[in-house]
């Protein structure tokens, strides 16, 4: 991620960023499957004929179940409730996506000062990341 954005710019891609490690971490602990182990194993789509990950199946439900849970965890809050779920939630597994100072002070001030924006992100990313 560049730094010449505007904050708000990033805030969508930082959001998408923390989810998805959020939501993958999650998948690895709960199927025993690391990405790793299949991330660069492809195969042909046979509906489109485009390449595509060979995503184990177990792999797969894991991260539909992680992302559908935390989606309905999410929906149900609002404000400063849904702000300390996010800390909570996805301050608990690395974050190596939020690489700068400027990137955490971004998520950071839009948590406190615009959870209700920061809750729209975290919903459609995870829908993304399902």
């Amino acid at each position: 991620m560049t730094n010449d954005k505007p904050p708000d710019d990033r805030l969508p891609l930082l959001v998408l960023h923390m989810i998805r490690n959020y939501v993958r971490r999650k998948t690895e602990d709960r199927s025993g499957i690391k990405w790793d182990s299949f991330k660069d194993k492809r195969i042909k789509d046979e509906e489109d004929g485009k390449e595509r990950i060979d995503v184990p199946k177990a792999f797969r439900e894991e991260q539909e179940h992680v992302a559908e849970k935390t989606f309905l965890d999410i929906r149900s809050r609002h404000g400063e409730d849904f702000a300390r779920y996010f800390a909570d939630c996805f301050g608990a597994v690395p974050q190596w996506s939020i690489a700068s100072a400027d990137d955490f002070q971004t998520i950071c001030n839009a948590v406190v000062h615009k959870p209700d924006e920061v809750r729209i992100l975290a919903l459609l990313a995870l829908s993304a990341c399902s």
